[in-house]
């Protein structure tokens, strides 16, 4: 999975990040690993039980 740009807002509901290409946001579910958080340069996922980051580059405007 490849990490682009991340749009990080206080509220976890309104961040969102492209991952492979594609927008998700918290709790969305990408190649069977569930985005558990979005941070300012960096996604959490859980997959398989197990979290892991990946980093990120932040969107302008933030």
């Amino acid at each position: 999975m490849k990490v682009g740009a991340i749009r990080y807002r206080q509220r976890a509901r309104d961040s969102l990040a492209l991952v492979n290409g594609e927008p998700v946001r918290q709790g969305s579910v990408i190649q069977g690993a569930k985005v558990e958080q979005i941070l300012k340069n960096r996604v959490r996922f859980r997959f398989k039980g197990e979290l892991f980051e990946l980093p990120g580059s932040k969107m302008d405007g933030n």
